[in-house]
């Protein structure tokens, strides 16, 4: 199995449950960005800008730094989208 990086960012805190609810002990990395944390903040909208994601949640998918998978809020909800994929990529 491919080694990532998962980067989630957010402004409900609840996708941190949706996610954490539903992903195994072998899903990669994940790392969860407030938008609206001053710590995150920069990080985030470098992330989403790397992508050309507008609008949250966005989700972000790395192997070595390098973007392989994006989930966008702007085709539909991109929690779904990362655990549906994930289920995809663990089997």
């Amino acid at each position: 199995m491919m080694s990532y990086d998962v980067y989630i960012v957010y402004e409900d805190p609840s996708c941190i449950d949706r996610v954490l609810n539903a992903v195994s002990d072998k899903t990669p990395y994940i790392h969860f960005l407030d938008i609206g944390s001053k710590k995150d903040q920069h990080k985030a909208y470098q992330l989403k800008g790397s992508f050309g994601a507008r609008l949250n949640p966005f989700v972000g998918i790395k192997c070595k730094d390098k973007p392989i998978k994006g989930f966008y809020s702007e085709t539909g909800d991109a929690i779904s989208q990362l655990l549906i994929w994930l289920n995809d990529a663990e089997n």
